[in-house]
């Protein structure tokens, strides 16, 4: 029985310490060096960040520090330029915070429509998952925007024949039109 009593309290124990490590590491991850971007950043500057900077500032960076590299970054990614559309997946993507994601996972579905090949070719290890850019992610998109992106992006999604995307394009487009008969009924 006593046993039992210690090995609960070493456990509670853990808990709290790793509890207080997180708050207080979770707290200097906001106040990191961030990297100084030139403008217009490029794909190996990101790069470079990824790996001696943070990923929550380098998003800072980005965004609070040069909304046009923020922008652009967004953009190129939307009009499905692959480089762009991987380096915002795996450089930005895991140091996002909810509105950060929000417009990275909708930049990700417009990218799908446009290049859907570079989409599916993330594997999707990292950054927003395959069912949240595949599910019409659109905040308050009018219905016409709907119907003509679900159309783009199944159109787009069909053309893909590659056997090792074959099984992700079929699980993209069951998802979109999932989405669409949702809204629907």
């Amino acid at each position: 029985m006593r046993k039992n009593i210690y090995f609960a309290m070493l456990i509670l124990m853990l808990f709290i310490a790793q509890a207080c490590a997180r708050q207080k590491a979770g707290n200097e991850v906001y106040n990191a060096p961030q990297p100084n971007f030139s403008t217009p950043v490029s794909i190996e500057e990101l790069r470079s960040a990824f790996y001696g900077y943070s990923v929550v500032a380098i998003v800072a960076a980005l965004r609070e520090n040069n909304e046009a590299n923020w922008n652009m970054l967004l953009d190129k990614a939307r009009a499905g330029e692959g480089d762009w559309i991987y380096a915002l997946n795996a450089y930005v993507a895991p140091g996002a915070d909810a509105a950060n994601s929000t417009a990275i996972i909708v930049s990700m579905a417009t990218a799908l429509s446009n290049n859907p090949e570079a989409v599916l070719n993330l594997g999707f290890s990292r950054g927003p998952s395959l069912y949240q850019v595949c599910s019409l992610p659109f905040i308050e998109p009018e219905y016409k925007f709907l119907e003509d992106y679900a159309n783009k992006t199944l159109h787009a999604l069909q053309k893909i024949d590659k056997p090792y995307l074959l099984d992700l394009r079929d699980y993209c487009i069951r998802t979109l039109r999932d989405s669409w008969n949702h809204l629907e009924n």
